[in-house]
């Protein structure tokens, strides 16, 4: 075989499944940003899109505040990528704005804990932190 043969046959695709660790994590995302778009009445397109008005920033700031503080190893690349393949810095701003509306706003703050409370009761998050 020459040294092209291998860029024509192409990489061996690795077909097993992912750790139990990633697939748990990756289920949580998703049911999240579920939780989320149910809770907000936002729908997945919105939150993917680029457009900014107070509500749509307001469930994309959940979501992340959510993904953080219940799953803290989970970077923000991989999160932005659930949400429109956001950055770093902007997810970092919505969880800020996240703190300031579970500050200021009761209805965001109930909302945030419910979802906190049941994944502690279903034993999903045994390690949130507070």
């Amino acid at each position: 075989m020459n040294a092209v043969a291998p860029v024509l046959i192409g990489p061996q695709v690795d077909q097993s499944d992912p750790p139990a660790e990633t697939a748990a994590a990756i289920a949580f995302v998703d049911f999240a940003l579920s939780y989320v778009m149910q809770e907000t009445r936002v729908s997945r397109t919105e939150m993917e899109s680029r457009r900014r008005t107070p509500h749509l920033v307001n469930a994309r700031a959940m979501f992340v505040w959510l993904v953080k503080h219940l799953r803290p190893g989970i970077s923000y690349p991989a999160i932005g990528r659930w949400i429109g393949d956001r950055d770093h810095k902007g997810l970092i701003n919505l969880q800020t704005r996240a703190a300031h509306l579970r500050a200021s706003d009761p209805e965001f703050k109930r909302v945030s804990d419910a979802f906190v409370q049941a994944c502690r009761c279903a034993m999903e998050v045994p390690y949130a932190c507070d």
